[in-house]
């Protein structure tokens, strides 16, 4: 295990460190207050009541009252401290976790499950508890020992002797679980992982699972994750309970021999009763750190392995490196130079690819299922990069544009439109910060959403549930489409745009499109013949490569791959 992780995560912290300062000035004052109970008990036992001196005994008492509100005053502000501290950190770090996910790329996400991310970020929250724990309670255990030890050695050195004899039996024990506990940590959150992952996992597919009756499929598969979780928590659990039984069983053995050897000094006039008696609460107290370092070693072991697992992510360097040109006034020439690419760095899906789309020009592309036409077009905004060979934007390597003015000039439809669980006018203005009403109403009208969306009794206000599930397909199409109008930029991708709709849908989404495309550099993927007939360059790809060129007229007349296709109706 890294110890250098955890110290990473502490700097984290720096920006907070004045109010840690406060947090361990509040423990050391507190812990000099906690002497004055021990240290009273013996000035109480050796001189007040020997010499049955009353006023003197009015006066510990009153002078104890005011220490003990002192001590309260201070445990309060340092809870205070730290409960605003703890929030403060925890929200700064989870945001930054987040930021860092959302700049990776789409090859990161298609390889982790999304119910596993979502544990790493709850894992922050055990690592920043943890790391609270730790700083304030080490600097807090290491001054109060230092302090109940200079005190215990002024009353009498070899109890003290014995004392540290169980300390160096209590460390050797420390340092043999602690591995297993750091493994049990680890074992526990990657299992917990992998039930949040399941459980995300079915709940977005639950329409798939209904379609096949498979809930209790789904549920018996819940439940072999979740004993494997729990059967990690059991082993965590018993390990910690192991540790923390362990430390007392020796804490209280040494609390014996202490009272055993300090009674005989009692006895042989060796050491006063006052002594021994202050030295038992020196001892009790000064056992409380000791007692919370064996339960901070759990929390080490825990940071350790959630750091260990918060840097296997935080670590990974995001593949799309950002450029430093700020693309403006887009006329929307694109080129592909020699361009191949790989998903796995083994197989090519793109290869050889050269093409040139003039600005404001609207093309297709053609092709069989898995020929490459999706992931030629997701090359223009850099969802991924090249394997080798450039893509330009009016005459720009787009590896040398900063990918927020890249895509400021994009608007993409999927054919799988994602929609938030807010309401229509959410998720339309969703295209363009600070839309307009008007603007909002007239890009819904354009793609022929306005229809449906005036019959919902809250009209634009209407809430359409997670990923938009309360909607029909054509419906959550028209909707992506109106966000992309909205959006209104120089270049547009349509991939399988018109998909989800029905013919009449696409007759007047078609109509829309024709004005939204005047000027604009689009590149349509489709296998509807109503969609391509309009491009003035229509490109075939077959494995990956550019096989035919031309428009409709022309790839008809050639008899190849493009009128195959036709006539075998894989282009409707």
């Amino acid at each position: 295990m890294k110890i250098k992780n955890l110290i990473r995560f502490i700097s984290f912290l720096k920006p907070y460190k004045s109010s840690f300062i406060v947090a361990i000035l509040c423990l050391i004052v507190i812990d000099l207050l906690s002497l004055s109970f021990p240290l009273g008990m013996k000035f109480l036992v050796d001189n007040v009541l020997v010499n049955e001196n009353l006023g003197l005994l009015n006066l510990l008492f009153f002078s104890m009252v005011i220490l003990v509100l002192f001590r309260t005053i201070f445990s309060f502000l340092l809870r205070f401290v730290m409960l605003l501290l703890s929030q403060k950190v925890e929200i700064d770090i989870a945001t930054r976790f987040y930021k860092h996910l959302l700049s990776l790329s789409l090859k990161f996400f298609e390889r982790r499950l999304t119910g596993e991310l979502i544990s790493r970020i709850k894992d922050i929250d055990e690592i920043q508890t943890a790391v609270n724990r730790v700083i304030l309670n080490l600097s807090n255990n290491l001054f109060s020992i230092l302090i109940f030890t200079g005190a215990c050695l002024y009353i009498n050195r070899f109890l003290t002797l014995i004392m540290f004899g169980f300390l160096v039996i209590l460390g050797i024990f420390i340092l043999l679980i602690s591995p297993l506990l750091r493994e049990s940590s680890y074992q526990r959150m990657e299992r917990n992982a992998d039930f949040f992952a399941y459980i995300c996992e079915s709940l977005s597919g639950i329409r798939t699972v209904k379609t096949f009756v498979a809930e209790n499929r789904a549920s018996r598969q819940a439940k072999r994750f979740l004993i494997r979780f729990e059967q990690s928590f059991f082993k965590e659990a018993s390990l910690k309970q192991v540790s923390d039984e362990t430390t007392k069983f020796l804490i209280f053995i040494a609390n014996l021999f202490v009272f055993w050897f300090g009674g005989q000094l009692v006895i042989k006039g060796s050491l006063t009763l006052g002594s021994l008696l202050a030295f038992t609460l020196l001892f009790d107290s000064m056992m409380q750190p000791w007692e919370e370092l064996s339960s901070l070693n759990d929390d080490f072991q825990r940071a350790f392995a959630a750091t260990e697992r918060f840097y296997e992510i935080f670590d990974i360097v995001p593949d799309i490196k950002d450029g430093r040109i700020n693309l403006s006034q887009v006329k929307g020439r694109i080129e592909f130079k020699d361009v191949y690419f790989s998903y796995d760095g083994k197989e090519n899906v793109l290869s050889e690819i050269n093409l040139a789309i003039l600005s404001g020009m609207t093309v297709a592309l053609v092709g069989k299922s898995g020929a490459g036409k999706s992931t030629l077009s997701y090359l223009i905004p850099r969802f991924y990069d090249p394997t080798s060979g450039s893509v330009l934007i009016d005459g720009i390597n787009i590896r040398d544009i900063t990918i927020k003015s890249l895509r400021n000039q994009i608007a993409v439809v999927s054919q799988d439109p994602f929609l938030f669980s807010g309401t229509i006018r959410e998720n339309l203005a969703f295209g363009k910060i600070g839309a307009k009403e008007e603007e909002i109403y007239y890009a819904s009208k354009m793609a022929n959403a306005d229809e449906f969306i005036l019959q919902f009794s809250k009209s634009y206000e209407t809430r359409i549930g997670e990923r938009g599930l309360t909607l029909s397909g054509g419906q959550r199409q028209r909707i992506s489409i109106a966000r992309a109008i909205l959006k209104d930029t120089p270049i547009l991708i349509l991939d399988e745009a018109t998909s989800s709709c029905d013919l009449e849908s696409e007759r007047l989404i078609q109509e829309a499109l024709s004005h939204l495309i005047k000027g604009k550099t689009t590149i349509i993927i489709a296998h509807r013949l109503s969609t391509i007939k309009q491009a003035d360059i229509i490109f075939v790809l077959d494995r990956g490569k550019i096989v035919e060129t031309g428009n409709h007229k022309e790839l008809i007349e050639k008899d190849g791959l493009y009128r195959h296709l036709y006539e075998d109706m894989v282009i409707l």
